[in-house]
């Protein structure tokens, strides 16, 4: 058995918020309907993790919650969400300082 075929398949949806929408507010939009998990947030940005049949009632969710936001793309993995929109990768806001 396939560990896939236990847990269910998961996709990866970027979104671009509107201005003020606080995780703890998406967060309870998602455990409402217990259709998606916040996986990131921040910079006017948001990662939510859902099944991969709940892609379209996750994101219609969202927005009827938060009029104006809009799911820039979907994916099966982080890392291919995180290459193709740098605001969203992990070292997005950090300042590296070289010696």
């Amino acid at each position: 058995m396939v560990v896939k075929e236990k847990r269910g398949r998961r996709r990866y949806v970027a979104l671009e918020l509107v201005d003020g929408v606080p995780k703890t507010d998406l967060q309870s939009v998602g455990s409402k309907a217990g259709l998606f998990r916040v996986i990131q947030h921040g910079n006017g940005w948001a990662i939510v993790r859902c099944g991969h049949t709940a892609v379209g009632d996750a994101v219609a969710a969202i927005q009827a919650a938060f009029p104006g936001t809009r799911p820039r793309a979907t994916s099966g993995t982080l890392r291919a969400l995180r290459r193709r929109f740098p605001p969203l990768s992990r070292d997005a806001g950090r300042t590296i300082e070289h010696k």
